[in-house]
């Protein structure tokens, strides 16, 4: 009884078309960051914002990302405000992020490469209070 080599040749054709369709398929699920990308999440900064009652100022907030996640506040508000690491009582960090004034429309960007909990405010308005938490 002799072996037919064809036999050999189909089923090493066929196992290498698995592996090679198993290994594509793997990449197209990778997250995100996986393959060089940076995950994002935005943040608004909501009408009436500056209104010492508005309970959310800044929504989402707390608002929870992954290490490596830019998040970007977008000023919907129709008067301008700060986006500014710390807090009014003056726990500014000396090197924390400041975005300046954002006039109505305007979006500040801030990527965050190191885990803990970290509070923002408005220079402007003191009550409007955020907070992020990466993980």
């Amino acid at each position: 009884m002799s072996k037919n080599p064809n036999v050999y040749k189909f089923s090493i054709v066929s196992v290498s078309t698995i592996l090679a369709v198993g290994l594509i398929i793997s990449i197209i699920n990778l997250e995100p960051i996986a393959l060089g990308q940076s995950k994002t999440s935005s943040v608004s900064i909501v009408k009436g914002a500056s209104n010492p009652s508005t309970t959310g100022p800044y929504s989402p907030s707390p608002l929870t990302v992954s290490v490596g996640t830019t998040v970007t506040w977008t000023n919907n508000d129709n008067t301008g405000h700060t986006v500014t690491e710390g807090n009014p009582s003056g726990t500014t960090p000396p090197n924390g992020f400041d975005s300046g004034i954002l006039a109505p429309g305007k979006t500040f960007t801030h990527n965050f490469d190191t885990t803990g909990i970290i509070q923002y405010y408005c220079t402007l308005h003191p009550t409007m209070l955020g907070k992020i938490i990466v993980r």
